[in-house]
């Protein structure tokens, strides 16, 4: 076996060396549960994705493009697990950089070492926004609309919860790849795959996240490398729901929703730990959470 795979292996290895891979050893560039590098359709910031298999496949225009099948870490307001993405690359000619592709293992990203470190923060941030938070949002944000992301900059208030991002946006679903090629000046990219089929009714076409009964507290650095990294929330200031990159948030208060008595307890803490009220927390009982509760309230009655 090893001589008949012996030039295969050594081509291979020549063009590593140099940084570089073909069309057809495209399949061995990628290990399986190894980080995967590529950006976030929406936001274009780096994120990370792990990969788990591969598959070559033909879109309607008859062209090959390279499938990956890959799953991240995500929070769909009810469940923390794994949820699946697709990363796609179109079918190349010669020898193309590796980390010039839409999607390459980590290790070969010039700077490694920073991108998984500010990764792994964006992830820690992610953990820390799973709930309902009053935060403060300076950056770009999207929302989906006909199926293309349509950006917009915030620098103001916002609320993060994906849960009631999900029941007010019961029909919103994630990018997802044009595989059909019907897109004027389309090519294929590295993109959200949208969500499990069409739920029955009644139920809100959430991303299929996966529990496997992960606990937070025992999360790694390398789980929270492949975190999502962007958070579902309401902008106050824009009055529109969206998805906005994790590092643009400011955490400074978090909200306990309170289903019993359908109100908010505002908690912030001190440098030694201990709750209480502070004038951020009051105003929190101003317009923004007046409408914030009229929301709930209105759902609540539908």
């Amino acid at each position: 076996m090893k001589k008949i795979y012996a030039p295969t292996t050594e081509r291979l290895l020549s063009l590593l060396q140099h940084g570089k891979i073909t069309w057809d050893l495209l399949w061995a560039l990628y290990k399986p549960n190894t980080p995967v590098y590529t950006t976030c359709f929406g936001t274009k910031k780096p994120r990370c994705v792990t990969y788990g298999s591969f598959e070559e496949k033909i879109n309607r225009a008859k062209k090959k493009y390279f499938s990956m099948d890959c799953q991240f870490f995500d929070f769909d307001g009810k469940t923390f697990g794994k949820a699946s993405i697709e990363l796609v690359i179109p079918k190349f000619r010669g020898a193309k950089r590796i980390n010039s592709l839409p999607a390459f293992p980590l290790k070969y990203h010039l700077d490694e070492k920073q991108v998984k470190s500010d990764l792994v923060e964006c992830g820690r941030k992610f953990v820390r926004l799973i709930g309902s938070h009053h935060c403060h949002c300076q950056g770009e944000a999207f929302l989906m609309h006909r199926g293309e992301p349509a950006r917009f900059s915030v620098d103001s208030r916002v609320m993060i919860d994906a849960d009631f991002f999900w029941k007010m946006n019961p029909n919103y679903s994630r990018p997802r790849t044009d595989l059909a090629g019907t897109r004027p000046g389309n090519s294929l990219s590295v993109v959200y795959v949208g969500g499990p089929p069409p739920p029955p009714p009644g139920r809100p076409p959430r991303d299929h996240v996966k529990s496997d009964d992960v606990e937070l507290d025992d999360l790694t650095e390398d789980d929270f490398l492949v975190c999502c990294p962007t958070v579902l929330g309401f902008s106050f200031g824009d009055k529109l729901w969206g998805t906005s990159f994790c590092s643009y948030v400011a955490i400074y208060i978090r909200l306990i929703y309170n289903t019993q008595r359908s109100s908010l307890l505002p908690i912030s803490k001190t440098s030694n730990g201990r709750p209480h009220l502070t004038n951020v927390c009051r105003y929190l009982m101003s317009k923004e959470m007046s409408l914030w509760l009229s929301l709930r309230l209105a759902l609540t009655l539908a």
